[in-house]
């Protein structure tokens, strides 16, 4: 009996031995998970800000700087956090360490379009009439019939214009 007992007890201080060496990684292994719930949680709340950021873009055609920057530093903290979980860096993160600082600074995006004037847009209205008229009737329309089919704003020039590309078709054939 007193050798079951020895034997029973060098396994449980192997055991334990085994388990004090790894303890390290166990703890690791713990804050890990943690900090996947968390970067779970701050992605989700990386995307809401983005959802937001362009409702207001969209709104306001112009970015929101508040928003930028806090969605900036939950970036580099969700970085952080990736770095953390997959044991490319020892520092555990916010709220266990310091919040990470910036790593770059956000770039300003330009995504405003101006628009055409006016009579511009209608000249080009114009000749993309013209030109997508189906084949058969462009080939047999002359200057007249061009002017009847578009609208009464076109002018001589686009007409004429028109009617050298129908005599150049017609040429080429």
């Amino acid at each position: 009996m007193n050798k079951v007992k020895e034997m029973l007890s060098a396994l449980v201080k192997m055991i334990l031995r085994f388990l004090l060496v790894r303890k390290n990684i166990a703890i690791r292994f713990v804050f890990t998970l943690v900090f996947m719930a968390v970067w779970g949680v701050a992605s989700l709340f990386i995307f809401f800000l983005t959802l937001f950021q362009f409702a207001w873009l969209f709104l306001t055609t112009r970015q929101s700087l508040s928003i930028l920057s806090l969605s900036h530093k939950f970036t580099v903290y969700t970085y952080r956090i990736l770095r953390f979980i997959s044991l490319n860096e020892v520092a555990r993160p916010w709220p266990f360490g310091a919040f990470p600082e910036e790593m770059d600074a956000p770039e300003a995006v330009d995504l405003s379009v101006t628009l055409p004037d006016e009579p511009a847009a209608e000249t080009a209205k114009a000749s993309e009439t013209v030109s997508t008229a189906d084949s058969a009737s462009a080939e047999t329309a002359k200057p007249e019939t061009v002017s009847t089919v578009q609208n009464e704003n076109v002018s001589e020039e686009d007409i004429k214009e028109a009617a050298i590309i129908l005599d150049y078709k017609e040429e080429k054939k």
